[in-house]
């Protein structure tokens, strides 16, 4: 279910991977015969499993996030102290 919602994601542009070694992991990454899916021998999968679970808790798990329109901007001295400032 983690992993077909990875295939998912990909297949249909909702996710786009850009780290090259993820890329590397998900080049070697097979569905094997009896139905399981894992890394070609010699190959591993740490990296592509970590984007894989969090796909699934973003995509299942999750409340979609919403939009938040602001009618003004806060000055510093107005800013709600659990404000993050960047």
């Amino acid at each position: 279910m983690v992993i077909s919602m990875l295939v998912k994601a990909v297949r249909e542009g909702l996710y786009v991977e850009r780290d090259s070694e993820c890329l590397s992991e998900l080049a070697t990454y097979e569905l094997r015969q009896n139905g399981s899916y894992g890394a070609l021998p010699g190959s591993h999968d740490d990296i592509l499993m970590t984007r894989a679970i969090g796909l699934h808790i973003c995509f299942r798990e999750m409340e979609m996030p919403r939009v938040v329109m602001r009618s003004r901007r806060f000055t510093p001295s107005e800013r709600p102290a659990s404000a993050a400032v960047f």
